[in-house]
């Protein structure tokens, strides 16, 4: 797991900026989403192609970013298997 000090500062705003909740779904890069899941790389692209994390929206041939309500939901999800593990 990449420690903290990897992130830069904007993706930590970003992250927690994502976490408040507003009107607007913003996309957040990758930087962020795994900042904000504490995943790595390899593992959001392997539960991505296994359905078990959401899919990114590809703005162009080499960049995908992450609607903040998905990545919200996800996180509500894992909340539960967090309290009871």
């Amino acid at each position: 797991m990449l420690k903290r000090e990897h992130y830069s500062p904007v993706a930590i705003a970003m992250a927690n900026e994502a976490m408040m909740p507003t009107g607007t779904d913003r996309l957040l890069p990758l930087p962020v989403v795994l900042h904000m899941t504490s995943l790595s790389k390899s593992k959001i692209y392997a539960d991505i192609r296994a359905n078990r994390f959401p899919p990114p929206v590809k703005l162009g041939p080499k960049k995908s970013a992450w609607r903040t309500s998905d990545i919200q939901k996800w996180l509500a999800g894992r909340a539960p298997a967090r309290i009871a593990a």
